[in-house]
C-alpha cells in the first residue's frame, strides 16, 4: 500500500470513492469544474491524499489548509471526504493515511487539522478519537 498526493489525472478515483457514502446522490463536477476545484485546492496549499493498492485507490481524503490571522499566522488544516473503500476498511489505511496528514501538518506548519462527521457515525467518531482527535468543539454547519 501507498499513501500520497494524487495528481488531478487520478481524481476519478476520489469520485468512485465518494460515491460510497451512503447519503443523497449529486452528480459529479463537470470536467472543467473538477479540474478548476483542484486547481483553487492546490494553489492554497492543499491537496488530495490517495491510499493505493497496486494502482488502485482505496482511500482518500481532501486536505484544505485555511489561512488564518490568529494564533501568529499558522494555517489549519480541515479534512472533508474520508473515505476507505469497504472492503480494506479495519485494515490500518485510514490510521496509515491519518499518519501522512499528521506529517503534512507539521510539515505546513499547522496549529490544528480539525474533522467533522455525522454525529451518528460512531464508528468514525472512534476512529477519529483513536487518531488523536478530541471532541471538544462544537461543529455546526449551515447547507444550501
Amino acid at each position: 500500500m501507498v499513501i500520497r498526493k494524487i495528481t488531478l489525472d487520478e481524481i476519478q478515483g476520489v469520485f468512485q470513492l465518494i460515491g460510497e457514502f451512503n447519503r443523497k446522490p449529486a452528480p459529479d463536477p463537470s470536467t472543467e469544474k473538477v479540474e478548476q476545484i483542484f486547481h483553487q485546492l492546490t494553489q492554497s496549499g492543499g491537496f488530495v491524499v490517495g491510499a493505493f493498492d497496486n494502482d488502485r485507490m482505496i482511500g482518500t481524503c481532501t486536505f484544505n489548509l485555511c489561512h488564518n490571522f490568529s494564533w501568529s499566522g499558522a494555517p489549519f488544516a480541515m479534512l472533508e471526504n474520508m473515505v476507505i473503500t469497504e472492503a480494506y476498511r479495519n485494515k490500518g489505511i485510514g490510521k496509515a493515511m491519518m499518519a501522512f496528514i499528521d506529517q503534512e501538518c507539521l510539515r505546513l506548519g499547522c496549529y490544528k487539522v480539525m474533522v467533522t462527521t455525522g454525529v451518528q457515525r460512531e464508528a468514525a467518531i472512534r476512529f477519529y478519537q483513536s487518531a488523536g482527535y478530541q471532541a471538544n468543539k462544537a461543529g455546526l454547519q449551515k447547507r444550501f
